[in-house]
Order: structure tokens, then C-alpha cells, then sequence
């Protein structure tokens, strides 16, 4: 749904949780990862948190899952 709506340009889309940094950080970065050039799941994590929070992605286990998104779709 969010890249329909990214893709179609029909609106905005906000990503957020309790905290806002650990799980909308992963979605953030997963939806970066479709649409941007990066050269691994890392490099779009550290740009996340330059950006957004230093805690973006706040586990191992949320890495994990940036690094698995990453490699599924390169």
C-alpha cells in the first residue's frame, strides 16, 4: 500500500509507531531501500538515523529484517 500510493503520487504517507523510531525506522528504511539506490541494507539504516533518529532500527533482530528486505529485492 505504501508504494501504490508513493508510486501513484495520490497522497503522503506516514510511517510511525509508539516511539517512533524502531519499527516506523524499519518500514522507513524497507520503503527507502524500494526507491533508492543504496549499497546495502547498512548504508540505508545510517542514513536513517542521520536523518531521522540515532535510534532508528533499534534492534538487531529490526537490522535483520533491513538486511533480509535489502537482499530480497537487489
Amino acid at each position: 500500500m505504501i508504494v501504490r500510493v508513493l508510486l501513484e503520487g495520490k497522497g503522503n504517507v506516514l510511517i510511525h509507531c509508539r516511539g517512533g523510531v524502531g519499527r516506523a525506522g524499519l518500514v522507513a528504511c524497507c520503503v527507502l531501500s524500494y526507491f533508492c539506490q543504496f549499497s546495502g541494507s547498512k548504508k540505508v539504516i545510517e542514513f536513517m538515523r542521520k536523518r531521522r533518529d540515532k535510534r532508528c532500527v533499534e534492534s538487531r533482530k529490526q537490522e535483520d529484517f533491513v538486511k533480509n528486505y535489502f537482499e530480497f529485492i537487489s
